[in-house]
């Protein structure tokens, strides 16, 4: 994968859990549900865009996971 691929692969990934977490508010205060599907998120995208190559795959399946439970 290549970093415009990657690019574009965070930026789908962010607008999708955005639509989803819509409806949680935006009261992520330490200790709220949104709060921790905040952090996971970070730290899964923070994967993809660091992180070595052969990683990417399953953490974009991890994400979108992730979003698939909210």
């Amino acid at each position: 994968m290549y970093n415009s691929d990657i690019r574009n692969v965070v930026q789908r990934l962010r607008a999708e859990f955005r639509d989803r977490t819509k409806p949680l508010g935006n009261k992520n205060e330490k200790g709220t549900r949104l709060y921790g599907l905040q952090i996971e998120f970070a730290y899964i995208v923070d994967g993809i865009q660091r992180g070595p190559l052969f990683a990417v795959p399953r953490l974009i399946s991890d994400c979108e996971k992730l979003i698939q439970t909210i």
